[in-house]
């Protein structure tokens, strides 16, 4: 808060900015450890973030609070929930489970024993397990949007007019069986890349899409 503050006021960073104000040590070697792994040094890119958005827009201290508590619930609240039912899911399915953890171990055991960005990179059936988790499971049963001009819905008669709010229904998109057979069964399998190139790519939306949707997805 401190250095979004400092930016709103200041336009800028001063090169003296005391971190130690900003960060505290467990920050600063956390920042380490993530520097390690993507190369970039994490309060450099955190800076560059914040002075996009304060410089970008006109913002007052209650509205970078607002947005400080949006990206805590957003980032905090979803990615629980998600790992909870995760975990539900394979404490259900024995198999599934066994082999999540046997890809799992294999590659921190490749890796030399420690867990690194690129070994999670490397860990594609517990990608597939997360994606089969958010689909049976998605973060926001549903989308809304305004329609900016009027549209005319392919091979319909029904027009949306200028204005009108859309609801996308993500919940129902995910459990439609014409899209997902037997919805209702855990399968990461859906997500292989064959299956995934079969499928319309907006069926599956639990980071929502386009130029608004959830800064969480690493597509």
């Amino acid at each position: 808060m401190d250095l979004l503050i400092e930016l709103k006021n200041k336009g800028t960073l001063e090169n003296g900015t005391d971190n130690s104000a900003i960060f505290s040590d467990e920050d600063k070697q956390a920042a380490k450890e993530i520097g390690k792994s993507c190369g970039r040094k994490y309060h450099v890119l955190l800076r560059e973030v914040l002075i996009f958005i304060v410089l970008l827009i006109e913002l007052d201290e209650n509205i970078i609070a607002a947005q400080a508590f949006v990206f805590f619930a957003a980032g905090y609240e979803t990615s629980s929930n998600t790992i909870a039912f995760c975990l539900y899911e394979l404490a259900l399915n024995q198999e599934i489970q066994d082999k999540t953890r046997r890809e799992v171990c294999d590659v921190i055991q490749a890796q030399g024993g420690k867990l690194t960005y690129d070994a999670v990179q490397e860990m594609k059936y517990l990608d597939m397990v997360i994606s089969e988790t958010l689909r049976k499971y998605p973060p926001a049963p549903m989308l809304s949007r305004k329609c900016e001009y009027n549209y005319q819905i392919p091979n319909s008669n029904v027009e949306l007019p200028a204005g009108m709010r859309v609801i996308i229904p993500i919940y129902g998109l995910h459990h439609d069986p014409n899209y997902y057979p037997d919805p209702a069964r855990f399968n990461p399998e859906r997500f292989t890349k064959e299956n995934k190139r079969t499928r319309h790519p907006y069926t599956y939306l639990p980071f929502g899409e386009g130029p608004r949707n959830c800064i969480g997805t690493t597509d």
